[in-house]
């Protein structure tokens, strides 16, 4: 009787372990599932099951918290629905499970999104650290950085960017680092290397609104107006709703003597900033140049206000004038 009751008990014991074996697999493959419709940007497949994904990664989470791929499944289920601090803890343990750097940069658009940029910059600099040589690491930790002003910062990365950058990388691929680095040498008031790296990021993609207007804020701050309002119309003529060109066009019309024109970009900036937040609210300088548009219109009480929300953003202030 007593060995019956052992072979008895031993029985359930291994069919317990075989039924926790089996929801472990189920829900590892739900991952790998979610990580898959990620990865090949299968958007309308993945949302019209990500309630049902997140229910099944919800409970294996509880019964297995040291799983990475579960967490990794789960937070990005969590950022498709648009809970974006739940996927922030979801990423965040997933990374620290598995030191992944495709689970960190995910984590550290999470934490951007989540209006973290502080320490998506930390991240990025863990990431690099311990990743020295990644290309991909290198380019988000720059970005990151840029995003919040830390220049210095970004230029080191930037700079190993450029110096490893192979003689046959395509324009598209150039274009990135040019324009980060002539972004930091802009803010720096370095005028002439961010003229010159702005110059070849528009010759390496010459039908990108953004570097289009960032070298006409470089030929501006330089004081060469009518370079500038070549760039901004360029931009404008690629989209006409583009908020920087509208307002920096807005100045140099200001600066030319033309007011009332001048007025009418800057209304029209702050309209499309305002609808540019509606979608995004992450960045600081967005939130900067509404404050910069409603100064330009008399609205100061406004103004402020959104130049505080740049600054909860780590955002603070324009590039230099011309010396």
């Amino acid at each position: 009787m007593k060995l019956t009751l052992t072979f008895g008990l031993l029985f359930v014991s291994i069919a317990s372990v075989c039924a926790d074996d089996a929801e472990l697999r189920n829900a590892q493959i739900v991952a790998q599932s979610v990580v898959a419709a990620v990865r090949s940007n299968q958007t309308e497949q993945f949302t019209l099951q990500v309630s049902n994904y997140t229910a099944i990664l919800e409970k294996a989470a509880v019964a297995y918290p040291n799983d990475a791929l579960i967490e990794y499944g789960l937070g990005l289920c969590y950022m498709r629905k648009d809970t974006s601090s739940a996927g922030v803890r979801a990423l965040g343990k997933a990374y620290t499970l598995s030191h992944d750097p495709e689970v960190g940069l995910m984590y550290g658009l999470a934490l951007k999104m989540n209006k973290q940029p502080l320490q998506a910059c930390d991240l990025g600099r863990d990431m690099v650290k311990a990743h020295p040589d990644s290309p991909p690491l290198r380019m988000y930790a720059a970005t990151v950085d840029v995003s919040v002003q830390k220049y210095d910062e970004a230029l080191t990365s930037l700079q190993w960017l450029s110096d490893h950058m192979p003689a046959n990388l395509p324009g598209k691929d150039k274009e990135p680092i040019l324009l980060l680095m002539g972004i930091c040498f802009h803010y720096k008031g370095d005028h002439m290397n961010a003229i010159q790296k702005l110059e070849s990021a528009v010759a390496s993609l010459p039908n990108a609104v953004v570097p289009l207007n960032a070298l006409g804020e470089a030929y501006l701050k330089s004081g060469k107006i009518e370079n500038a309002i070549n760039c901004f119309d360029s931009a404008l003529k690629i989209n006409p709703k583009f908020p920087p060109s509208l307002f920096y066009k807005g100045v140099c019309l200001e600066r030319k003597g033309d007011v009332a024109v001048a007025e009418t970009f800057f209304r029209d900036s702050l309209a499309q900033s305002k609808e540019r937040l509606k979608i995004s609210s992450d960045n600081g300088e967005d939130y900067y140049l509404v404050g910069l548009a409603c100064d330009k219109l008399g609205m100061s009480d406004d103004a402020k206000a959104f130049k505080d929300k740049a600054r909860a953003l780590n955002f603070t202030f324009e590039a230099p004038d011309a010396r």
